[in-house]
């Protein structure tokens, strides 16, 4: 152990296991017999006397419990929930499955977990194999999902289905190594995933809630995934129309374009996007062109990925809609509306040409960049000065 003596060595392990640790747990047990400052002294203690040392199984068992109790009973709030999630994280790193399974060893209380365990068991789903820990995990907080009401509560909620979704992914990876198998079989998996995805819209509250919202939009992004294409591609209707009132919201645009790439991009993957995505084509490029209308600030990387995101979305509907997307296309540089325009002829600039067209598809585009050109549409004139403008090579 760097940085410590032979007897500040002994002197730690002593002060793990011995009097002292002890005592701080038979007060801790008592409610206001100490104060908030000396629990708060004292955890930060003790998160780094376990981090270095390697604690018995039954101490640490002990200590878990000492700290999820507290949490139950005491509600702490701030700083020092920050730190008894510290203490927790740090026993994690030694026995994760004795802090993940404190979730649900209280099965019959109709009361959600602390924030501090959920946040917790979603920071170990990320650094730890969680393999053995899945389904159990997952069946309970499918359950608890229908009790958040308060925005904290589905703030940590999230930290673990994130958690949780990222694991199962990372394990369903056929060329990724891993230490252990699932408790889960892909099958089920994609059950639980549809579940999540539909609780999460009917019994959520989302109004008003733009965090949550975020938050929300990043799981469901990685749970499209876990769906079977088929079952995927029958949710595409009622998720554009949610999609389309999200995007009025103050909701981060990263956050839209991220899913919406999601979206196709999964459905993409058995080779066709299915006739509801192109049947709200219309819609999903509309949302796109809005994206790509937000000014990029190159000193924010969510900023930058939002056009990212967007390009790449318009990409991959380019590959499988190909007519129907230099329709809309067309329709959009002819509108009359300055900012839908420029956002389009920045799609034919930066994505149109990395997809293969056919030469009728490529005269009808640039037959409408010529319009454009000779009404000398003042921002269209500005952005292809800045993109090098393209165009004018091909028309040479």
């Amino acid at each position: 152990m760097a940085g410590f003596s032979e007897t500040d060595k002994r002197d730690l392990e002593y002060n793990i296991s011995g009097r002292n640790i002890k005592n701080f747990m038979e007060a801790l047990q008592v409610a206001g017999q100490l104060s908030a400052d000396n629990v708060l002294q004292t955890l930060k203690l003790l998160e780094v006397k376990i981090l270095n040392n390697e604690l018995e199984t039954p101490l640490c068992q002990k200590v878990t419990d000492l700290i999820v109790g507290y949490l139950r009973k005491m509600k702490p709030e701030g700083e020092l929930e920050e730190m008894c999630t510290a203490v927790l994280m740090a026993l994690g790193s030694q026995f994760p499955g004795m802090v993940i399974t404190k979730l649900w060893d209280r099965q019959r209380v109709r009361k959600l977990p602390p924030r501090g365990l959920l946040v917790t068991v979603g920071k170990l789903s990320l650094c730890q194999d969680i393999a053995r820990y899945i389904d159990a995990t997952w069946e309970y907080i499918l359950r608890i999902l229908r009790m958040a009401k308060e925005e904290d509560d589905m703030l940590a909620i999230c930290h673990v289905l994130y958690g949780l979704v990222v694991s199962t992914q990372k394990h369903l990876d056929p060329a990724a190594k891993h230490e252990g198998a699932m408790d889960i079989r892909e099958e089920a998996v994609a059950i639980k995933a549809y579940q999540t995805l539909r609780v999460l819209f009917n019994r959520w509250s989302l109004k008003s809630k733009d965090k949550v919202t975020e938050q929300v939009l990043v799981v469901i992004g990685r749970l499209f995934y876990l769906i079977p294409p088929f079952k995927l591609k029958n949710q595409v209707n009622w998720l554009t129309r949610w999609l389309m009132s999200v995007i009025s919201t103050k909701v981060t645009p990263f956050y839209i374009s991220q899913c919406i790439f999601q979206l196709v991009d999964a459905l993409a993957l058995s080779g066709c996007g299915g006739i509801n995505l192109e049947y709200q084509l219309e819609n999903i490029t509309d949302m796109l062109f809005n994206q790509l209308n937000e000014k990029v600030n190159n000193s924010d990387s969510h900023s930058v990925l939002n056009h990212s995101l967007a390009q790449r979305a318009f990409c991959i509907l380019t590959k499988l809609y190909s007519d129907q997307v230099v329709f809309l296309l067309q329709k959009t540089m002819e509108s009359k509306d300055p900012a839908k325009t420029v956002s389009a002829l920045q799609v034919f600039v930066d994505v149109f040409q990395e997809v293969p067209q056919t030469e009728k598809l490529q005269s009808k585009v640039m037959h409408s960049v010529i319009n454009m050109i000779q009404e000398d549409f003042e921002p269209v004139s500005r952005k292809a000065e800045c993109s090098g403008w393209e165009g004018r090579r091909l028309l040479s």
